[in-house]
């Protein structure tokens, strides 16, 4: 077997065994921190995960992808240099992080090339958008932020738009990277100015 092949065989392996734990122990009802601990072990970290994925795009001369992933890994190192965790890396939130703040990028220059009729070049960034969205954090449902902004309007007593910055805070505590900040913004105002 050649190298590629090999190392791809070990990941699908490690792929297959963490996600056969999880799935017991979650079927049984047993999933414990410990169980679910040595699942994240057996996973691979976001950053090697994308450093894996370069290598095959490289290798299969994709070069979307490897300009993509590319530009993403040189983002995460960045970071990791601002943040002073050169050694110890990203976590894996941080990372989510900046794969978003890539994502919004995209989104924005396809606003701004659409408006300037580049379609071509909208469609770029469209498809550069794609690729990224393999690595972002699954989005939570416009139900369940619209659930998580009404509590935060109850805890924190929110009445009138003049208390967005309350509101803003609680929620985005409770969601994290997992929903885009001017998305909840206007959610926020909608909810506020009833």
């Amino acid at each position: 077997m050649r190298r590629a092949e090999i190392n791809l065989e070990i990941l699908y392996q490690t792929a297959t065994r963490a996600g056969a734990v999880l799935w017991y122990a979650l079927k049984t009802g047993s999933a414990t921190a410990s169980c679910v601990s040595g699942v994240k072990k057996e996973m691979m970290s976001a950053k090697k995960q994308v450093q894996q994925d370069l290598v095959v795009a490289t290798k299969q001369n994709d070069e979307l992808v490897r300009s993509v992933l590319r530009l993403l890994l040189s983002e995460i190192n960045l970071k990791e240099i601002e943040l002073g965790k050169k050694e110890e890396g990203l976590s894996e939130e941080e990372i989510q992080q900046v794969v978003l703040r890539e994502m919004k990028k995209r989104v924005e220059a396809v606003e701004q090339y659409t408006r300037g009729g580049r379609e071509e070049l909208a469609a770029r960034e469209r498809d550069e958008a794609e690729v990224l969205k393999k690595y972002a954090p699954e989005q939570i449902g416009d139900e369940e932020l619209i659930s998580i902004i009404d509590d935060t309007i109850k805890k924190v007593g929110a009445s009138n738009i003049s208390d967005i910055g309350k509101v803003m805070r609680g929620v985005m505590a409770a969601v994290g990277s997992r929903a885009d900040g001017s998305r909840v913004s206007a959610m926020v105002r909608e909810r506020l100015s009833r």
